[in-house]
C-alpha cells in the first residue's frame, strides 16, 4: 500500500492524491516552481518592454541631435547669406543673376553657351529634377494648359 494517514493504509490512487495535496502536480513539478517560472516570465516582460522603449528613445534622441547640428550649421550659413544680401550691391548682383533684372536702358542677352550663333540649341536638355517633380509639372500642364 502506501502512506499511512490517520492510521489507515492508503491505496495507490489515494497515495497520488495525497502527493497532489502536498503541492505537486501530476507531472512532478511543484506549484512553487510553476509560480516561480510564471513570476520570472512576468518580470522579464515587465523589464523587457520598457528597456526596448528606452533603447528606441535613445536612438531617436541621437538622430534628433544629429539633425539639430545639421540645422544649426544651415542656420549659420543662412545668417551669413542674409548679412551678405543686406548690402544693396550684393542684392543687385543676385537680382540680375537669378531674376534677369536689368536697369532702365540696359539690354539683356541670353547666350546658349555653344559659342556658335548659327547652331540651334539642343532639342533636349538634361533635367536634374526628380521624376516626381517632372511628373507633377506634367500634371499641372495638363490641368492648366500650355502657357
Amino acid at each position: 500500500m502506501g502512506f499511512v494517514e490517520g492510521g489507515e493504509a492508503l491505496s495507490p490512487a489515494d497515495n497520488a492524491s495525497a502527493t497532489l495535496r502536498r503541492g505537486q502536480t501530476r507531472t512532478g513539478i511543484s506549484q512553487r516552481r510553476i509560480f516561480l517560472i510564471i513570476a520570472l516570465a512576468l518580470a522579464a516582460f515587465i523589464l523587457f518592454f520598457p528597456a526596448r522603449q528606452l533603447v528606441d528613445q535613445r536612438q531617436r534622441i541621437d538622430s534628433l541631435e544629429e539633425r539639430l547640428v545639421t540645422l544649426g550649421e544651415e542656420n549659420k550659413r543662412l545668417e551669413q547669406e542674409v548679412g551678405r544680401l543686406s548690402d544693396p550691391g550684393e542684392l543687385e548682383v543676385e537680382a540680375r543673376k537669378r531674376l534677369g533684372l536689368v536697369k532702365p536702358g540696359e539690354r539683356l542677352y541670353y547666350l546658349d553657351g555653344s559659342g556658335r550663333p548659327d547652331q540651334a540649341p539642343p532639342a533636349t536638355q538634361e533635367d536634374d529634377r526628380s521624376w516626381f517633380d517632372r511628373a507633377w509639372d506634367w500634371i499641372k500642364t495638363l490641368i492648366r494648359g500650355r502657357d
